[in-house]
């Protein structure tokens, strides 16, 4: 269906082990880890001159992808090193153009469509021409659907196809347990990660390259960050949700700061995404009123530590969006290097795989799918 993409896994994990202070860290340690002080002094001038529009369009910057009018907002362009960043993220990232060229929308009347979101429509209508024009090509005569959720793709191909589909939907719960269990090995120990012979041999390699590291530069936080939010909804960030993003992030690094010494004080990680964080009074008060004490005097002490780490980290708040940035633009090497991993152990297996992008991304970010017709 279309040309396999020739893979370097030496050539990424080589990549990865050098910016591992990008993708291995938890954001909600930026103060206790101190994870600003990371960034390269010349990439940090650059980054912190720039606006919040700016920094929406800068991962669009290299590649072909950005206009000449966005280029215009860039009075000082990102220095050489900044700048090879950009571009070998972009080199050694799966393509994400929609592939108009092999697959048109399925035709999705009213009465099917009814119930669906916009971008729910748009999914079905490109998975089921996917689906069907694998079905036509492998002469296969049922669908099965796993996680088919409300069946609204089992519907659409049923119906404009007449093809029979069988749709399996687990308990989530369930799932989340099980998944759980299997990765309770430790916190860098992965599962089904690498899976292709290819991958393991050059993540070794790559390893042993860098053994004086104090663990391994691919975690648990990396593969979170391959499934995060795509560079795509990135860009449509508006300065208030700039703002907003990085004003949550730093009460609730704050924080982590605070309970390092303070065990006793840690609320339920649910209770904690509810505090109130639209300013700094808010969510002190909003935290006091989840702790296990009820002396006045206690929650003052509480309430001035607080605001005494909020004077002393208020000046590295700025610094949070930056880095987020950064992780956004390393974001798709990791979701492509799962993907690619999954496509070569296919290979590897004696198989024909292709990565084709379904969606329109700027509709649907994570529109990647890996098709393999068995033979």
């Amino acid at each position: 269906m279309a040309e396999r993409h020739s893979v370097d896994f030496h050539e990424i994990f080589t990549f990865l082990s050098d910016h591992s202070w990008i993708h291995q860290v938890q954001l909600t340690q930026y103060f206790v880890e101190k994870i600003w002080t990371n960034i390269p002094e010349e990439w940090n001038k650059v980054l912190s001159s720039l606006s919040a529009e700016q920094l929406s369009k800068l991962p669009f910057e290299v590649g072909g992808q950005c206009t000449s009018d966005i280029k215009l907002h860039f009075q000082n362009p990102p220095r050489e090193s900044l700048a090879s960043f950009l571009q070998k993220s972009v080199q050694l990232s799966c393509e994400r153009q929609q592939a108009r060229h092999l697959l048109s929308p399925t035709p999705i009347d009213r009465e099917l469509s009814r119930g669906m979101a916009s971008k729910k429509v748009h999914e079905v209508e490109w998975m089921a021409s996917l689906v069907h024009r694998v079905t036509s090509e492998s002469g296969c005569d049922t669908v099965v659907d796993v996680g088919s959720g409300l069946g609204y793709l089992g519907q659409v191909l049923h119906k404009v196809y007449g093809l029979p589909v069988i749709g399996v939907e687990g308990n989530a719960g369930h799932n989340e347990s099980a998944a759980s269990r299997a990765c309770k090995q430790g916190s860098d120990q992965f599962c089904n990660f690498p899976l292709s012979e290819s991958a393991i041999q050059a993540y070794s390699l790559a390893q042993k390259k860098h053994s004086t590291l104090s663990s391994p530069f691919l975690s648990t936080g990396s593969l979170r960050l391959a499934a995060q939010e795509t560079r795509t909804r990135w860009e449509a960030q508006r300065e208030a949700d700039h703002d907003n993003h990085a004003r949550n992030l730093a009460y609730r690094a704050l924080l982590e700061v605070f309970l390092k010494n303070q065990q006793r004080l840690r609320a339920d990680r649910r209770r904690i995404r509810k505090l109130n964080y639209s300013n700094f009074d808010s969510f002190i008060n909003s935290y006091i009123t989840t702790l296990p004490i009820s002396d006045e005097e206690e929650k003052t002490i509480v309430r001035r530590e607080m605001e005494r780490l909020h004077s002393q980290l208020q000046p590295y708040f700025r610094s949070i969006e930056p880095f987020t940035c950064l992780q956004v633009i390393l974001q798709p090497v990791l979701e492509s290097l799962v993907v690619w991993d999954r496509q070569q152990w296919l290979v590897e297996k004696g198989h024909h795989p292709s990565i084709i992008a379904i969606f329109d991304e700027d509709v649907s970010p994570r529109n990647l799918a890996t098709v393999c017709i068995k033979e």
